[in-house]
Order: C-alpha cells, then structure tokens, then sequence
C-alpha cells in the first residue's frame, strides 16, 4: 500500500498511520524517519544545492560586472571612441616597426656575410636586392624561403645559411666578388665599344646616371 507523504485530511490515511502524521499549515505531513538519506530525497536536495551554488556564482558575475561598469560611468563616449582608435593606431604602428626591425635584421645579416665573403663593396646593394625576396626574419633568425617552405642546405639538408647562400651567390654571379674584374665586370674601368660609347654593369649604374642619359655609357646585359 503506498502511503502519501502529505494528505489535507486525515481522512485520506489508514487510522493506524494518522499518529505518524503532523499538522502544518493546514496539510498533515508524515513524520518519516531518515527522510534525508532516502535516495529520491538526496537527488532533490544535490540538485537544489546545484542550483543555489549557480544563482550565487550568478550574483557575484552580477557584481563584479556593476563594478565593471561603475568604473566607466563617467567616461565620455566620444572619448572612450577617441581611445580605442588611439589604441588601433599604436598597434598598426608596432606591428610596422616590428616587421621593418625584421628587415633590417636581415639586411644586416645578409651585409655581414657579403662583407666577410669578398663581396665588392659597389656590389653590395645588389646582394641585399637579391636576398629580399628570399630572406624572412622568422624565429629570431634569417630563414630562406621558397614560398612559405623553408630552403634547405643541399650540403647538409638543415635549413639555408646565409653564409651558404653568398657561396652560391658567388658560383651564379661571380662578378659581385672583388677579383672578378674583367671588363664590363662591376668595379672595372667601364669597356670601350666604339664611337667613345663605354660599356658598364648594372651594379655601376648609380655612378654614371648622366652619362647614360647623354648616351657616353651603356649597361651590359649582365
């Protein structure tokens, strides 16, 4: 027989079972021993701890975003506006000075090994033109790339020294280098090719401007 844990009458319960009951607020509720243990009730009583314990979090979140926002109450909206594009700005400005610290820190690195190499002093310029467009500041270092793909050492199969790659700057374009001076070849007397017209290299354009714009000097294809 199932005997009901709340009734509004005692008329409603076995006459043996009405002393187990007791009056509140007008319902008759059964006085059941070890309530709190039985499963059913521990299940209510975790998820109405759960619960509670959700609300107070919920309350303090509450708070500290009043507290939050308290702290803006007075702050003007257009200066508030005037702030965050103030803070876009100087962002922009240190991703640029970032990326050009990475490009002098290649060039640099990319001076050092054309210097120690024997690179002509007239020629360096156009060592760091050609390294530009393979030479990365990534990781803390100089690193050669083909695409997004690091090149690598055909002597040893580890990522391209810049070292390694004046070597071989210096097989494919051996005029660059001081005892190299044939003629035409950067750095020598400029080639005499007839009717007073002088034959140059590319790397020593910069020094006869005028006289190629009067037509005294031409540029040997190189």
């Amino acid at each position: 027989m199932t005997v009901k844990a709340i009734v509004d009458s005692l008329d409603e319960v076995p006459e043996a079972l009405r002393d187990s009951y007791t009056e509140i607020d007008g319902l008759f509720v059964l006085d059941i021993a070890g309530i709190e243990t039985h499963p059913a009730t521990a299940a209510l009583k975790s998820a109405l701890d759960g619960e509670r314990d959700k609300r107070r979090k919920a309350n303090q979140t509450a708070e500290a975003l009043r507290a939050e926002v308290g702290r803006f109450a007075d702050l003007d909206p257009d200066q508030a506006r005037s702030m965050l594009e103030r803070n876009s700005e100087l962002e922009d400005e240190r991703t640029a000075l970032q990326n050009r610290l990475a490009d002098i820190s290649v060039e640099s690195a990319l001076r050092e090994a054309s210097i120690q190499a024997g690179v002509r002093a007239a020629a360096i310029d156009d060592v760091l033109n050609r390294g530009r467009g393979i030479w990365r500041f990534l990781d803390g270092q100089p690193t050669a790339l083909d695409g997004d793909q690091p090149i690598l050492s055909g002597a040893t199969g580890e990522p391209l020294t810049v070292s390694e790659w004046i070597a071989d700057l210096a097989k494919a374009a051996p005029f660059l280098f001081e005892g190299n001076r044939g003629a035409g070849s950067p750095g020598s007397p400029a080639a005499d090719i007839g009717a007073g017209v002088k034959l140059i290299s590319r790397a020593d354009m910069g020094l006869h401007l005028d006289d190629i714009a009067a037509g005294k000097t031409q540029v040997a294809d190189q």
